[in-house]
């Protein structure tokens, strides 16, 4: 609908457009509106103001129903009034004063907050609504919704928020994200957090580390990139074994075993997965090395085993023929 006000003293003319559009009314109500003003001759109005949060218009609430515009020319405020009443598919009810009324204060009055810049200096935004998204893409179900003019779309229940595309989760300083639980009385407690480098804690608040954990981990698989040489290079034929003897003259003087740290090192510095596990494969390589020479070794030995049965065997044969022998004389 379109308002024209004529000969209103220090206002000049107005023209004011406002356009309702109602959503399902058994949901929620809504409303937008457009509000311009329209220069005339004496350049008080600024051309084709669009919006409610311009210098020239204010936007006030008067009483539950009761809201005001307020327009500013010439060192005053001139305002229209209206009252809704909206019950079902009700329709809006427009009151306009038979005279402006002037005003050179209007702070007093509380400012309603306006469509794409929505603020409550005196309050807070409480959202009332039942059902759920219901772990799905389901605006319809969204108790909160932002939509974007490229059509992205947040949408978010009591319990859960989802962007329609990638959702960016940040701070411009600090911490990046911390989750903590929270209880009726006392101070919350701080679970894991996001650090602005990257680093993520669970468990302490302090990573040292991309993932540092206070606690177990339980897994199904862990795979690691390995920052040190795999121990192949124990089967080379310049690789420099040590005899049996060096490993237990090692072990009975620094109590473990040679490239191996100590019992002390390893609660003191902790243990580095990927570098410990080349070491014990390299403990097994040479273990695998100490056997195959034992092997031959064992394998000889039965060798000369089976030779010097042969020969033990010739000689009772020997004996008992010489035995023979000699009872015959």
């Amino acid at each position: 609908m379109n308002i024209d006000l004529n000969g209103n003293g220090n206002h000049n003319s107005v023209n004011i457009t406002v356009d309702f559009q109602y959503v399902n009314t058994w949901t929620k109500y809504n409303a937008n509106a457009i509000l311009r003003l329209r220069e005339n001759s004496t350049g008080d109005w600024q051309y084709n103001v669009v919006g409610i949060n311009q210098s020239v218009l204010s936007f006030k609430k008067i009483t539950t129903n009761v809201f005001e515009v307020w327009g500013y020319s010439n060192g005053g405020w001139g305002h229209l009034s209206f009252t809704t009443l909206v019950t079902k598919e009700a329709p809006l009810i427009i009151t306009i004063p038979d005279l402006p009324i002037e005003s050179s204060n209007i702070d007093s009055l509380e400012d309603v907050p306006v469509k794409g810049d929505w603020y409550f200096p005196l309050g807070k935004i409480e959202i009332i609504k039942g059902g759920t998204i219901a772990s799905k893409w389901n605006p319809a179900g969204s108790y909160f919704t932002l939509s974007g003019t490229d059509g992205s779309k947040l949408i978010m229940d009591t319990n859960e928020i989802y962007g329609l595309s990638t959702l960016y989760i940040g701070s411009k300083s600090g911490d990046l994200v911390k989750f903590r639980s929270v209880q009726d009385n006392g101070p919350a407690s701080d679970k894991m957090v996001i650090k602005n480098d990257g680093k993520v804690g669970i468990g302490t608040m302090s990573p040292d580390a991309k993932l540092t954990v206070k606690g177990n981990i339980h897994a199904e698989e862990v795979k690691i990139d390995l920052s040190v040489p795999a121990p192949d290079y124990v089967f080379t034929k310049d690789y420099d074994l040590l005899t049996i003897e060096e490993v237990q003259e090692h072990i009975a003087a620094q109590g473990h075993l040679p490239n191996i740290p100590s019992a002390t090192e390893m609660e003191t510095n902790g243990v580095e997965l990927g570098l410990m596990n080349m070491k014990l494969l390299e403990k097994i390589e040479e273990l695998t090395l100490y056997t195959i020479a034992q092997e031959k070794q064992l394998k000889g030995q039965k060798e000369e085993i089976k030779a010097l049965k042969k020969q033990n065997d010739r000689i009772n044969q020997l004996e008992e023929k010489l035995e023979a022998l000699l009872n015959k004389k």
